[in-house]
């Protein structure tokens, strides 16, 4: 009998197989994403890719950020094909709106929701659980020919505390994947300090996930992009290098292997190439050749006052006018107070309120501002994901408190985004108030510590 193995694809999509079946997680392999704010150090030919579905039973989806859930690749009509004729079956957590789920569904795939604490049996000696991680992350936990490991990607797991919580209710694992470097905006581009920290706080949060988890191995991922647009490439002079990494480890005695793309290894026997390491080094080496992308185009007034008037319509559908017209006025929480937005390619200031929209002023040095191309605006107001999508390509800066206060005023589209909406009945989930809250009071906390 032939061990059970995993092939690596890219960024965090790896393939896991046995004699039985196989889960291919999170598949980009080509093109930006975040609003033209991320690229991939290497893109897969489309042959990789054919090959790779050709070898696929199931296809995990860990959450919907691009770099996970990419619509490109499930668009894409020859990978769609594939697919089909091979009966491929996504899988995804059961989430209360479905949305996800229905979105597949819609466009002719065949999705399996999982609920929480649910061991799914792909096969025999296959099985799987999809633990659903704060806002809308997930981790998936294999149990492969009697090997656990658990994918950990993007979740915000990084206090001691909540690893061992983990652990309480989840076990222990023989293997670990997991993100390696930062993915968000950092404090902007004077804010070294904070990058450098988050960077080192990164390779710490690997080695007490490995630690307490008591992982063999760590297979570091989901990582292996750049940031690709001209307003935020300066994010690129912290991030951890795959050997800085692997060193950082090596020497505290754990395990850790970079797999390299079509690189296949089995799960009893994980050893680090010294080809694939320097596969990446020379990916990352060359970040500052890499292309980038720039908003060309301005959005005119009148459109960003056109999409406004669309947004708030939206907005008041979804949530109780009533409720955000108090919050308004009130400013619990200091939701909805008054900021300043700089367009940069306008060279223009304007106040902005949820009731008002957009209305030139002159800048007082004092205010919340937070400064953007328009085309950054234009997407916020266009999609519900759009302020989301802005704090993570971090193609913005901000003066004095202009992070939080965006945050407060643009964050009830994530809200809608994740199924939730600003109604009486967000009291019932007032664990999501108490988390959003805490990451704003932490990056708060952030900008004040770290030294510019």
């Amino acid at each position: 009998m032939k061990s059970p193995n995993i092939e690596f694809v890219n960024h965090a999509s790896v393939l896991i197989s046995n004699e039985e079946c196989s889960v291919l997680t999170d598949p980009w392999y080509q093109d930006s994403v975040f609003h033209n704010g991320w690229s991939l150090l290497y893109e897969n030919p489309e042959e990789e890719i054919a090959s790779v579905l050709s070898r696929t039973s199931y296809i995990y989806i860990s959450h919907e950020h691009p770099d996970h859930f990419n619509t490109g690749f499930f668009f894409n009509k020859k990978y769609k094909e594939i697919i089909n004729e091979r009966n491929i079956k996504i899988l995804f957590q059961q989430t209360k709106d479905h949305r996800v789920a229905n979105f597949l569904k819609k466009n002719g795939y065949d999705v399996i929701e999982i609920s929480e604490g649910q061991n799914y049996k792909l096969s025999k000696n296959f099985s799987v659980q999809i633990i659903p991680s704060e806002f809308y992350d997930s981790a998936l936990a294999c149990n492969v020919d009697g090997i656990n490991l658990i994918n950990l990607n993007d979740c915000p797991i990084h206090e001691e505390e909540d690893l061992l919580k983990f652990k309480k209710l989840h076990g222990i694992f023989d293997i670990l994947i997991t993100q390696f470097g930062y993915a968000a905006w950092k404090g902007g581009k004077q804010n070294i300090g904070w990058r450098k920290k988050a960077a080192k706080e990164k390779i710490e949060t690997v080695f007490k996930q490995v630690k307490i988890l008591e992982c063999k191995t760590v297979i570091p991922f989901a990582s292996f992009i750049y940031f690709s647009n001209e307003i935020n490439k300066y994010l690129n002079d912290s991030i951890n290098y795959p050997n800085e990494v692997k060193d950082y480890l090596t020497k505290r005695g754990v395990n850790t292997i970079f797999l390299a793309p079509k690189e296949k290894q089995s799960l009893t026997s994980l050893k680090q190439s010294e080809e694939s390491l320097n596969f990446w080094q020379n990916k990352f080496d060359s970040i500052n050749k890499k292309p980038l992308f720039s908003y060309k185009e301005s959005v005119s007034n009148s459109s960003l006052d056109e999409l406004f008037a669309t947004y708030k319509e939206k907005l008041f559908k979804k949530n109780s006018k009533l409720l955000i017209w108090l919050l308004y006025k009130t400013r619990v929480f200091g939701a909805f107070s008054k900021l300043v937005i700089h367009l940069i390619d306008h060279k223009q200031f304007y106040s902005y309120s949820i009731f008002n929209g957009l209305k030139k002023v002159d800048y007082n040095r004092t205010q919340p501002c937070i400064e953007m191309h328009s085309q950054s605006l234009a997407f916020i107001f266009k999609q519900e994901f759009g302020y989301d999508t802005l704090t993570v390509n971090a193609c913005f800066e901000v003066k004095n408190d202009g992070f939080s206060v965006a945050t407060n005023n643009f964050a009830i589209g994530s809200l809608n985004a994740m199924g939730f909406s600003l109604s009486m009945s967000i009291l019932s989930r007032m664990d999501l108030v108490y988390k959003f809250l805490k990451r704003v009071y932490s990056a708060k906390k952030k900008i004040a510590q770290i030294e510019i």
